[in-house]
């Protein structure tokens, strides 16, 4: 289609087996190359059928292409292919003209014939690239292609120890954006993302041209998607990337008394939060920002509290409390933790006349009771405050009423 199936069929041959350039050894070299091979080229393919070109005209003759570097046994096997390759086209009724091919069209037959070797440079000062498929390679330094997007004819896995191979790309042909939508219309993409700026740690829309999954192109793109970022706020927050200070223990132990009262008593149908309504919870907390700066100062109860009705948030305080008074008047944090008992911590004083088990959800848990002494030490854990009272208590009571003589010891 693009009228140059001969001048392809020395391509494709001349990208079988050994290539036809070998290193240079010289300035000469160099010299003469540039002169001869490089001069106005824009693509690596360029320079190799220019030099295929000369072994030719030399006849193939080692000595002649020994002084530009050109491998002669090498043409004169490319030239025997490209006959095989040009004898199968033939065979398809393929037009095989001598005309000179159009313009672009031998780089338009690299782009189809090396797809997946699409590569783009990560900027103009730099010989790094990437590839379609999340790889990533490094142009040949000999290379004469200067423009950002190209295919390479030949990648080459370089160094011999695990972690130091290296991609070389080399035989690169050049590639305009509008071949890839000509030649690939399937697969050649552009929309707008909302995604997370590290350095603003915000959100942000960008257009973003894809060929395959090779980002092309990308700028602003407007007010980012309100969902999207409130999905990657959830993500960067679920994930450590971010903190809510607000979001602290109390939230935590808001959470572990909600999950603990649902699985001990299932009749009240509370609903759990587990890792995806954590998530979910998350994204509504985030709905509406687009900067971590405006996020981070949000207070989550509200959210929290919205996913309970007002029956099942008195059943929490009721079945679940966050604190329990105490015979002496002193109000104990109890702090709760999926699968496990709930545990109360409190100086043997303010422990005094509680003789029965300590209990939540309706008296089917007990509460399990740190027993401290005065320097905030724990004596005994134990969820049978009577059995403490009649045997841990007497033994221990005369050591510590003689160490802590100004604490009431009854």
């Amino acid at each position: 289609k693009l009228g140059c199936v001969k001048a392809a069929c020395l391509l494709a041959a001349l990208t079988q087996g050994r290539g036809l350039l070998v290193k240079s050894t010289s300035r000469e070299m160099d010299k003469r190359r540039d002169d001869m091979l490089r001069d106005g080229a824009e693509s690596d393919v360029t320079v190799q059928l220019r030099a295929f070109a000369f072994a030719r005209k030399s006849n193939f003759d080692p000595s002649r292409c020994r002084a530009l570097g050109v491998h002669a046994q090498s043409g004169r096997q490319a030239a025997q292919l490209a006959d095989k390759f040009a004898d199968i086209a033939h065979g398809e009724g393929l037009n095989l003209s001598d005309d000179p091919p159009p313009e672009h069209a031998m780089e338009k037959c690299m782009l189809a014939a090396f797809p997946d070797h699409l590569a783009k440079r990560l900027d103009r000062g730099t010989l790094r690239c990437e590839l379609v498929h999340g790889r990533r390679g490094t142009l040949a330094r000999e290379s004469v292609v200067t423009g950002e997007l190209f295919v390479a004819g030949e990648v080459t896995e370089v160094g011999g120890r695990a972690g130091d191979a290296q991609t070389l790309l080399s035989l690169a042909s050049p590639v305009r954006e509008e071949w890839l939508q000509e030649m690939f219309p399937g697969e050649f993409a552009a929309e707008t993302v909302t995604v997370f700026d590290p350095p603003t740690r915000g959100v942000t829309a960008r257009r973003i041209t894809r060929f395959r999954d090779l980002v092309l192109r990308s700028g602003s793109g407007g007010e980012p998607d309100p969902a999207a970022s409130a999905k990657i706020f959830a993500n960067k927050l679920t994930d450590g990337e971010l903190a809510l200070p607000l979001w602290n223990d109390s939230v935590e132990q808001w959470i572990a008394r909600l999950n603990c009262l649902s699985a001990w008593m299932p009749e009240l149908e509370l609903p759990r939060i587990g890792p995806d309504e954590r998530r979910f919870l998350l994204e509504q907390l985030a709905q509406g920002v687009t900067s971590y700066r405006a996020l981070k100062d949000k207070d989550p109860w509200h959210v929290l509290r919205g996913w309970l009705s007002a029956p099942h948030l008195a059943s929490l305080d009721a079945y679940a409390p966050d604190r329990i008074k105490l015979p002496g008047g002193r109000n104990a944090r109890i702090v709760y933790a999926d699968g496990q008992a709930p545990v109360m911590a409190a100086r043997v004083q303010d422990l005094y006349g509680l003789d029965s088990p300590l209990t939540v959800a309706g008296g089917c848990v007990r509460v399990r009771v740190e027993v401290l002494a005065p320097n905030q030490r724990p004596i005994q854990i134990t969820d049978d405050m009577g059995s403490f009272w009649r045997n841990t208590y007497p033994q221990i009571r005369p050591e510590y009423a003689w160490r802590y003589p100004k604490h009431e010891w009854r």
